[in-house]
C-alpha cells in the first residue's frame, strides 16, 4: 500500500458573499465559489471551511497525471480592503481555480479527510506533483486512515 498525506493548505481569505452552497455543511457543499483573498503569502494552494484553490500551474501538472477525486473549476476571486491595506504596493495574484475535491481518501488521489473537514488526504504519486509547487504555510503530515465503524 502506498502512502497517503494529510494536508491542511493556508487560509489566505473566505469563500465570498457570492459563494453557492451549504455552508453548514462539513466539508461545505458548494455549487459557485467566490474566494476573497485578505493576503497572499504566494502558496499554489489555498483554503476556506475546506474549499481548496489552486494556480492554473499547479492544476495543469494535476491534470498531467490523471490525478483521481478532484475535478477543476471556475472560481471568481476577489481582494478584501484588509488585501489592498496589507499590499498597498498592488500585489498581483496568479489565476486560481476552484479544486473541487470529490474523492475518497486512500482511494483516489484526492479526497476529504472523514476526521478533519478542512483537510484532505492525498496519495504519494499526487503529492510528488504538490511538492514541485509552493506549499510553504500549509500543514502536511503522513496520513494514518481513519478506522471503518
Amino acid at each position: 500500500m502506498t502512502r497517503s498525506y494529510l494536508i491542511k493548505p493556508d487560509v489566505a481569505g473566505c469563500l465570498g458573499s457570492n459563494t453557492k452552497g451549504d455552508m453548514a455543511a462539513r466539508p461545505v457543499v458548494v455549487s459557485e465559489v467566490e474566494y476573497e483573498f485578505d493576503d497572499w503569502l504566494g502558496d499554489d494552494v489555498v483554503s476556506s471551511l475546506g474549499v481548496w484553490m489552486g494556480t492554473k500551474p499547479l492544476m495543469d501538472a494535476l491534470i498531467s497525471i490523471n490525478a483521481t477525486g478532484i475535478t477543476f473549476r471556475h472560481a471568481t476571486t476577489i481582494k478584501s480592503e484588509e488585501f489592498h491595506d496589507m499590499n498597498p504596493d498592488g500585489l498581483e495574484l496568479p489565476e486560481f481555480i476552484w479544486f473541487d475535491i470529490t474523492g475518497r481518501p486512500s482511494i483516489d488521489d484526492f479526497g476529504h479527510s472523514l476526521h478533519d473537514s478542512f483537510a484532505i488526504v492525498v496519495s504519494e504519486r499526487a503529492m510528488e506533483v504538490l511538492k514541485r509547487f509552493n506549499l510553504a504555510h500549509a500543514e502536511m503530515s503522513e496520513y494514518q486512515p481513519e478506522a471503518v465503524s
